[in-house]
């Protein structure tokens, strides 16, 4: 059956990496497989062997040795790609549907409306396969050809994204918030020029240096009176695919101005000006923590180094940071003490499920459940002996989060969540410093953490005992 995209990418010697890393960038992209096929085209060499193994794993990837004149491509149009370049997940999708309007053209050259994040617009040429427009991309010039303008760049990035520093906004904020499975994001940002064609976010992956432009909904300029700064009044709402890499995603706001208080630049045309770009943060004194559970995935968007970031996988942190201990209870039974934490902060969209992941007390890691249904909720059975312990989240893949709380154990054995002050919280970041809580320690003080839970009423009772306590503490450090 003939595809309706060959993606024609030459390798060598020196492309193996590159091409290896297209091979697995384009594995995101939303078009069916059947729609269209990767060719590697190479003049042959030691690493045909290394490309025959990584295509025989994809039904769409093929290696071509010596096919220079692109005889060996199955699909109705052929797209030349590089080795280092890289395309959004649904540009092959957009591609294919473009190429169905197209009817007598050999040649189809697909130009963004505007340039992308990084300042470039190269289009992307499809030529027909056997047509004149396969003569043309040898270098035969014809004339038969079509342009389309696309809203938005169809290529992705190569590199990370690094705005002008010259051109740096500060002081751009925002909230965000969860609607319908979105996050909602209404942010200011000091705009000391006369206004803005166009706005748009640009998501920044911190650890695989994707990027992504999401487009602005609304955006007003105020501060025309004497007693308002002004400032750029924006919103945006933010989609989680399964196309999305599992990244903590910084996010950035970049403007294109309509006028400038540079006296050179006044009266240029705005499609000349560099863009204005700022990275957002949380506004002052606001904690921001929206987590959220997607189709099952984990996602928060947090205040963090002074950036706001959309943390898809929770992959930098937990998922859960600062609690309220007034949503927390603790009911005893005769298997132990069951703690749940009500999170009323926590959105949810897609199935319920269970969420696996550990409460830590003092470092030592209990095994707890997120609960996602209509009272999304923590569930974890409590274990320790009288005294204090520091409470932390561990949900997804990043390290625990500080949940601003401790688990205080009465004598008696019942459990209570607190919130901490903020001399604990200094003592906390400081192990070694004065007034931190000794902690036991040795054999006996490990097995004591990892007894079953049905066991823990029984060493609650025996720790009542003055001569027990006294060989506990004894044996453990304590003492």
């Amino acid at each position: 059956m003939l595809c309706r995209i060959t993606v024609w990418t030459p390798v060598t010697d020196k492309d193996v990496a590159a091409s290896t890393s297209l091979v697995r960038h384009l594995d995101s992209q939303t078009s069916a497989v059947s729609e269209w096929e990767l060719v590697l085209a190479t003049p042959g060499g030691g690493h045909v062997a290394a490309l025959e193994r990584m295509a025989a794993r994809r039904p769409n990837v093929r290696v071509l040795v010596d096919d220079v004149d692109r005889a060996g491509a199955e699909g109705e149009w052929v797209l030349d790609l590089a080795a280092d370049d890289r395309l959004e997940p649904t540009a092959l999708s957009r591609l294919a549907a473009l190429t169905s309007d197209a009817a007598t053209e050999d040649v189809l050259v697909v130009r963004p409306e505007r340039a992308g994040p990084d300042g470039t617009a190269t289009p992307l040429v499809l030529t027909r396969r056997g047509g004149s427009g396969a003569r043309r991309a040898r270098g035969v010039e014809d004339e038969r050809g079509a342009e389309v303008v696309v809203p938005v760049p169809l290529r992705g990035r190569r590199g990370p994204w690094a705005p002008d520093p010259a051109k740096v906004v500060p002081d751009v904020t925002a909230r965000a918030r969860w609607v319908d499975g979105m996050l909602e994001l209404d942010g200011r940002a000091p705009l000391h020029a006369g206004g803005a064609a166009r706005a748009e976010l640009v998501l920044v992956g911190r650890h695989h240096h994707t990027v992504r432009s999401v487009p602005v909904d609304a955006f007003t300029v105020s501060g025309d009176d004497e007693d308002t700064e002004p400032g750029l009044e924006w919103s945006a709402r933010i989609g989680v695919t399964p196309d999305d890499v599992d990244d903590e995603l910084e996010v950035w706001l970049q403007v294109e101005p309509t006028d400038t208080d540079d006296e050179e630049g006044e009266g240029a045309p705005a499609s000349h000006r560099s863009p204005l770009v700022g990275r957002v943060g949380a506004p002052a004194g606001l904690a921001t923590e929206a987590p959220a559970v997607v189709d099952g995935r984990l996602v928060c968007a947090r205040a963090d180094q002074d950036a706001l970031v959309i943390d898809v996988g929770a992959t930098g942190r937990s998922l859960l940071g600062p609690l309220d201990p007034r949503q927390t209870s603790v009911v005893e039974d005769a298997t132990g003490s069951l703690l749940t934490i009500r999170l009323p902060q926590l959105a949810r969209h897609g199935h319920a499920r269970v969420v696996r992941g550990a409460l830590l007390l003092d470092g030592h890691t209990l095994p707890a459940r997120l609960v996602v249904d209509d009272d999304p909720r923590v569930e974890c059975r409590l274990a320790g002996l009288p005294g204090s312990a520091v409470l932390e989240c561990s949900f997804g893949r990043g390290p625990a989060a500080a949940t601003g709380c401790a688990v205080l154990v009465s004598r008696t054995g019942e459990f209570t969540v607190v919130a901490m002050r903020a001399s604990d919280l200094s003592a906390v970041a400081d192990d070694e410093g004065p007034g931190t809580r000794p902690r036991a320690s040795g054999p006996v003080a490990a097995l004591r953490r990892h007894l079953p839970h049905g066991v823990d009423p029984v060493v609650s009772k025996l720790s009542k005992v003055p001569a027990f306590r006294v060989a506990y503490r004894r044996v453990t450090g304590l003492r």
